[in-house]
């Protein structure tokens, strides 16, 4: 395997991609606040796109809760792994 020394390392492209899940999961609950806000002020009558918008948030909560748990029961792991 040949790494581009000009190119990003792994560290860094996987750091990103944890920047973005987290990024997605704050605009998820974002968007959900909003519709919510909406339809508490009366603004809108679309209560099923705000329930909708909230479970959304949840899972993707909870999915970013799942991979930060994998994450650190891999990194005990290897620290239990003996050179």
């Amino acid at each position: 395997m040949h790494l581009d020394p000009a190119g990003p390392m792994p560290a860094e492209g996987f750091g990103r991609m944890l920047d973005g899940l987290v990024a997605t999961v704050d605009a998820k609950q974002a968007q959900a606040r909003a519709l919510t806000q909406k339809v508490l002020l009366g603004d809108s009558d679309q209560l099923h796109q705000s329930v909708i918008a909230m479970q959304e948030a949840g899972v993707a909560f909870s999915l970013m809760v799942e991979v930060r748990n994998k994450l650190i029961e891999s990194y005990q792991e290897l620290m239990r792994m003996q050179v």
